[in-house]
């Protein structure tokens, strides 16, 4: 059994151009903090709000999923080890046993394979 689909390369070049994307807007975001500080300071209204919303977004998180879904490449194996063992900080064991707790044990193999090529 393989842990990688077949799917159209148009979609996962359309979804890896968001990366872009979103590190443009967080620079956008960034670059504002200042006027948006003064415009909270000068009581303007809804500006307070907005610092909040944009303060919400976690584009962080977002761009560490992107060079995980970059780098598994379609491999289930491959992003289930980078999002449980490399994100969440489990052991491949913990995160085998995760697996296997969800009822999902055919996610525990390619996991495996992955962490054995590239301890090599």
């Amino acid at each position: 059994m393989t842990s990688i689909v077949q799917v159209d390369p148009k979609d996962v070049a359309t979804a890896l151009a968001l990366e872009a994307e979103i590190r443009a807007f967080q620079a956008a975001v960034d670059a504002a903090q200042p006027a948006l500080k003064r415009l909270e300071e000068a009581g303007y209204a809804g500006a307070e709000s907005l610092s909040f919303e944009l303060g919400e977004l976690d584009t962080e998180s977002a761009l560490e999923v992107f060079e995980d879904f970059r780098i598994a490449d379609g491999d289930h194996g491959a992003y289930d080890y980078r999002f449980r063992v490399i994100r969440l900080e489990q052991t491949l064991n913990e995160a085998c046993a995760y697996f296997y707790k969800e009822d999902e044990p055919d996610r525990v193999e390619p996991m495996r394979r992955y962490a054995e090529s590239i301890a090599s």
